[in-house]
């Protein structure tokens, strides 16, 4: 009886360790919950860093932000949109 309760703790310990890391965007979540910015910096990047690599997309104040690595130059991409859906990126080197 106490194995069978242990493990169901254990087992919603694990589900809303994993409800969490979805909800919040990391890992393998970061992706689907940042869909349309992941979508959006790919085509920016193709067009002003072809061989660019991104890391994860962060919620911020005033939009997102992820850091971009383009071989030896780094930098944090700062991502908004506009009312009509558009997106602005601005570049701070780190």
């Amino acid at each position: 009886m106490e194995k069978r309760k242990t493990k169901k703790a254990l087992l919603a310990g694990i589900a809303a360790a994993g409800a969490y890391h979805f909800i919040k965007g990391n890992g393998i979540f970061n992706k689907p919950r940042f869909y349309f910015q992941h979508k959006a910096v790919k085509k920016y990047l193709s067009s002003n860093h072809a061989n660019a690599y991104v890391g994860e997309i962060v919620k911020t104040k005033s939009g997102w932000t992820c850091v971009v690595n383009d071989n030896s130059y780094r930098f944090v991409l700062n991502i908004s949109q506009t009312n009509d859906g558009t997106y602005i990126f601005s570049e701070e080197k780190i």
